[in-house]
């Protein structure tokens, strides 16, 4: 199809991955997930922060050297144990990274509200907890 000088081809169905090169460098294109379970593969773990689980529009390069294109729909969240990727022998599952974290032990729910609006607009997550 041509769209004002655009030629755009119309290829496989979106939840099958495709291998793309790009400046010579062969990736696997993922834009849709795949069914959550797990069978006989061995796990290749991808540790990602918080905000990295976030950043689902990137390149990523897995342990054993296997590189990933990542075009996610914006919004979605890789939460630990994800399964981004499987082939019959290996399935890449992400796992959340050791990061450190600020605890706020607040006098109040007033106190509390006060300091995670003024986090909240750096943009920057917040857990509320009952626990001392």
């Amino acid at each position: 199809m041509k769209l004002k000088g655009l030629n755009i081809t119309l290829g496989q169905p979106a939840s099958i991955p495709s291998v793309i090169e790009d400046d010579g460098q062969d990736f696997i294109r993922i834009d849709t997930l795949p069914p959550q379970n797990l069978e006989q593969q061995t796990i290749v773990s991808l540790e990602m922060s918080c905000l990295n689980r976030r950043r689902v529009r990137r390149r990523l390069t897995a342990p054993d050297g296997t590189s990933f294109g990542l075009a996610l729909p914006t919004g979605t969240i890789l939460e630990p144990e994800t399964i981004l990727f499987k082939t019959p022998s290996r399935a890449y599952v992400v796992k959340a990274a050791l990061e450190a974290v600020l605890v706020i032990q607040a006098k109040d729910w007033v106190e509390a509200a006060r300091v995670a609006h003024q986090i909240g607009n750096l943009h920057r997550d917040v857990q509320f907890s009952n626990n001392s």
